[in-house]
């Protein structure tokens, strides 16, 4: 049968032909724009896929060269995440307004107004970018680009106000990106929320954390 239709059809048997042959051509070109647009993101993914340099995070805090035993610390506002090398600002803003947000975003990761504070009773949520284009003006640009590697009861540091305190993991989730940001909780937690899968915004990834210190 096959043989019969491209004897009578043979017009449309090299149009189908060639259409495959585009479809194949286009995939192999976004795939290689795709992936050379979100380089910084990817790379951070192979490395640790492949552990390479995975040591830092064994003595990330060491190399920081921060007191271990104080109760106030001359730190900025930030976060830090030793088992993915994370160590980045932390960007308290008033604005809801998702333009602003995003220029904030240049400089480090962002506390969302309407939640928690860290070390109060509530949700302190916390958005980074996953990934970005090779022009992007930040440093930050793929700060949360391994939120999936973090497991139950990973350690999340932050410093706010001269206070630390330490979370730990106790969730991972991934969902819809219209999803309402809820920061209600009768404890005190922590949620850090990027885009996701690495180079698209059609998901979000969600990590909950509890206070434990």
């Amino acid at each position: 049968m096959l043989i019969k239709f491209r004897i009578k059809h043979p017009k449309l048997f090299r149009i189908l032909k060639e259409g495959k042959k585009f479809l194949l051509i286009f995939s192999i070109v976004f795939v290689i724009v795709f992936t050379i647009f979100n380089g910084r993101a990817f790379l951070q993914q192979s490395k640790y896929a492949l552990n390479i340099k995975i040591e830092e995070g064994e003595n990330f805090l060491e190399k920081l060269s921060l007191p271990q035993k104080e109760e106030i610390y001359n730190v900025p506002n930030s976060i830090i995440i030793p088992k993915i090398n994370i160590n980045a600002p932390i960007i308290f803003t008033q604005t809801t307004n998702n333009k602003e947000i995003l220029n904030e975003l240049e400089n480090g990761v962002v506390h969302y107004p309407n939640s928690a504070l860290p070390g109060q009773i509530g949700s302190a949520i916390l958005l980074g970018h996953s990934s970005a284009y090779p022009w992007y003006k930040g440093n930050y640009g793929a700060i949360f680009g391994l939120l999936n590697y973090l497991e139950e009861n990973d350690e999340i540091i932050i410093f706010y106000q001269k206070y630390k305190y330490i979370y730990k993991v106790i969730n991972k989730k991934v969902v819809n990106k219209n999803t309402e940001l809820i920061a209600q909780s009768s404890r005190p937690q922590l949620i850090l929320i990027s885009c996701w899968p690495v180079g698209t915004a059609w998901q979000r990834i969600l990590i909950e954390a509890e206070l434990i210190n």
